[in-house]
């Protein structure tokens, strides 16, 4: 069996990333008939108007929208006219640091009973939510194959297709990636959706398939290592803040034009935060537990990130107390930058510290407007 053309796809969960691969995909000339569980969402895309910042967005938007981009509010429309379904709805982090796939499972069951009463031969579904590793295995497969007339492998093909791009560059994320991750249930649904990536890509990126379980650490684990390179320079920081003429910058550089390390992710700043690094350390610490080795490797980073944030912070309070500063301004306010998402922002973190000292302070960010953040409470923001 050798892959079909597709022509039209259907896709679930159109929040900030979901949004900009149904996007790239329809701006690639692939009919893409989409919903979203959140009406507000849908009800701004069916006008034309990008319920969030992301730049360049607004433009493919523009492009697409009621065109090759069609807004639908049934499951069941969508599904009868497709042969080929992307899912990426959020999998939180539960209280323990494991992701959460309940979200996942009840829509799996959802789109199962409807296709296990729709005649065709072939449906693939396409996950593209980060998971932590054999979920596919050990609860959606189990969910597909408990309808009677579905069977992954046969009439349904599973793919794992893990986004890995960043807020404030998604489109840049999804149609110029480096690599692309694919793993499959068989070798004709891989073969697939490879031709559907090549058609919405644009840099010819190495794409790899594999197993489905390969494909879920795979994800977590590049992370992971990111992660790793940025609390070992920010490691390297703390070491030079304690040797007089010691500059980690020189260091730093000179470490990452060796071609075996690179330079990316290879310079010292702020912790890391945001939506995806922490949350992946985290639940990639626990994969370790799960597999019963030992978790120190990636525990160690954790430790690293949080300590860089409180050596930062004391930094700048010495600074307040020897110079007897009164005003301080943050340029900045988001994790990074191009996005208004604060979430485990190293900025916000810091001003909750500050607040508690008799200062004035404000904050620029060009994209963050106040919210009702406690961090934001007494502080004027431009």
């Amino acid at each position: 069996m050798t892959a079909s053309k597709i022509n039209k796809i259907s896709f679930i969960g159109l929040g900030k990333l979901g949004l900009g691969l149904a996007l790239s995909i329809a701006d690639s000339g692939i009919e893409v008939q989409a919903l979203d569980a959140d009406k507000k969402i849908t009800s701004k895309l069916k006008k034309g108007v990008l319920p969030i910042y992301e730049p360049g967005l607004k433009k493919i938007l523009k492009r697409n929208i009621n065109k090759k981009l069609k807004i639908h509010n049934n499951k069941k429309t969508i599904l009868e006219n497709t042969d080929v379904t992307y899912i990426l709805i959020q999998t939180p982090s539960k209280k323990n640091g494991r992701f959460n796939s309940v979200y996942l499972e009840k829509l799996i069951f959802e789109i199962c009973g409807v296709l296990s009463k729709i005649s065709k031969k072939h449906h693939t579904i396409v996950i593209c939510s980060t998971l932590q590793p054999e979920t596919l295995n050990n609860k959606i497969i189990p969910i597909i194959n408990s309808f009677y007339n579905l069977k992954v492998g046969e009439n349904i093909g599973l793919v794992y297709n893990p986004e890995s791009v960043a807020l404030g560059e998604i489109v840049k994320g999804f149609q110029h990636p480096d690599y692309v991750i694919i793993g499959k249930s068989d070798n004709y649904s891989g073969d697939l959706i490879q031709r559907i990536t090549k058609k919405y890509t644009k840099s010819k990126p190495e794409i790899v398939q594999m197993s489905l379980t390969s494909g879920e650490i795979c994800k977590i684990t590049l992370n992971a290592f990111l992660c790793m390179k940025i609390s070992f320079a920010n490691f390297i920081s703390q070491i030079s803040l304690n040797i007089e003429d010691a500059d980690h910058n020189d260091i730093l550089k000179t470490i990452g034009n060796d071609k075996r390390i690179g330079s990316k992710f290879l310079s010292a700043g702020p912790s890391f935060g945001g939506t995806c690094f922490p949350r992946d350390v985290i639940a990639f610490s626990k994969f370790n537990k799960d597999m019963k080795l030992s978790s120190s490797l990636i525990d160690s980073v954790k430790k690293i990130n949080d300590n860089q944030h409180t050596i930062i912070s004391n930094e700048i309070r010495k600074i307040i107390k020897i110079h007897k500063v009164k005003k301080i301004c943050i340029f900045g306010l988001s994790f990074k930058d191009a996005t208004p998402v604060t979430f485990l922002s190293p900025s916000i973190k810091l001003l909750s510290k500050l607040t508690k000292l008799k200062l004035e302070i404000s904050a620029y960010d060009k994209y963050v407007v106040r919210s009702n953040d406690n961090a934001f409470k007494n502080i004027k923001i431009y």
